[in-house]
């Protein structure tokens, strides 16, 4: 395969799934990961790309894929993290959860339960409680069609109202020097509500998203308790946020 016809099968992918890891493309393509690096250099100059650590994102629609589409990609992952968390989760407790994938793995492991109450922003997050036995709390605000969540000054006031024991954090990027971040600015303004008013933050995000960057900061790591993520995740980005103090559960 010429290089031209692996760089557009690359971005094919990239559009496809939104982002893309260094390692699979060069098993798949049976090349040298410094020949991926280069081609992914390339797309990012010809601005179809935005290189993180491992791999690169699309720089087309938002960075990200729908989270239609999400719900649909890393199941294994993203279920075993939804295990791990609901396992933090006792009887009793008032919980938030935020839009995401991996939020909404939580909230499938979560929905028998009896005696909770959550707090959400998602519709999909309310929508799967609300077929089981748990209380679901949801703040006003705008919808973020593409999410399907409440974002806005009315969801930021609606969940300062609530006080939570632990608060339950998707994201797009996790590293060392920036912390938790997302591509949009009013979903990170909900995440650093939901994290102001809970006794304990944790971070839920499976092995795509640890080492890369986002636009827009939501927190450091010094003010997050817990990262769970999957075992497949990148053990010197793993090692790099444990010299950083944060604790990381991988879950199996």
């Amino acid at each position: 395969m010429f290089a031209e016809e692996r760089r557009q099968a690359i971005l094919h992918t990239l559009r496809a799934k939104g982002r893309v890891q260094v390692s699979e493309l060069a098993q798949r393509f049976k090349v040298a990961d410094e020949t991926i690096r280069r081609d992914l250099k390339w797309l990012e100059e010809n601005g179809q790309a935005v290189r993180t650590h491992g791999g690169a994102v699309c720089r087309q629609a938002g960075l990200l894929p729908p989270l239609a589409q999400r719900v649909i990609t890393s199941n294994a992952a993203k279920e075993a993290i939804g295990r791990a968390a609901a396992q933090l989760v006792n009887e009793g407790e008032s919980i938030f959860i935020d839009s995401g994938s991996t939020g909404l793995e939580l909230a499938r492991q979560l929905r028998n339960r009896s005696d909770l109450h959550v707090v959400t922003n998602s519709l999909l997050i309310a929508g799967e409680l609300a077929a089981g036995r748990v209380v679901v709390h949801m703040p006003g605000g705008s919808l973020h069609a593409t999410e399907m969540c409440l974002i806005g000054p009315d969801a930021v006031e609606g969940i300062s109202g609530y006080r939570a024991t632990r608060a339950f954090i998707c994201c797009a990027g996790v590293n060392v020097a920036q912390g938790v971040a997302v591509f949009n600015p009013f979903e990170a303004e909900v995440k650093k509500a939901m994290l102001a008013n809970a006794a304990e933050r944790i971070v839920i995000a499976d092995n795509s998203k640890l080492g890369n960057s986002a636009l827009f900061a939501v927190a450091k790591l010094d003010s997050i308790d817990r990262l769970i993520t999957d075992s497949q995740a990148n053990p010197e980005v793993i090692s790099q946020l444990r010299k950083a103090g944060w604790q990381v559960d991988l879950a199996q």
